[in-house]
C-alpha cells in the first residue's frame, strides 16, 4: 500500500538569504566535495580489485612504491 505522509518532502527554508555568488560558491563546493568523495571511494575500489584478483603483482607494486 502507498503511504503519501512516507514520501512526502518537507522545505524548511525555501528562500536563499545570502547572496547568489556565495550560493553560487556553496552549490560549486557541494558538488567538488561530493565529486572528490567518489572518486576516491573509485580509486579505493580499483585497488582493492587489483589486489584481489593479481595479488603477487600488487604485492611487488606496493612494495617497490616506497623504495625510491
Amino acid at each position: 500500500m502507498y503511504d503519501s505522509n512516507m514520501m512526502s518532502y518537507k522545505q524548511v527554508n525555501v528562500d536563499w538569504e545570502l547572496s547568489d555568488t556565495l550560493c553560487d560558491f556553496y552549490i560549486a563546493l557541494d558538488v567538488t566535495c561530493s565529486t572528490a568523495s567518489i572518486f576516491n571511494l573509485v580509486a579505493i575500489s580499483v585497488d582493492r580489485f587489483i589486489a584481489v584478483t593479481q595479488p603477487i603483482k600488487y604485492s611487488k607494486h606496493k612494495n617497490n612504491k616506497g623504495s625510491s
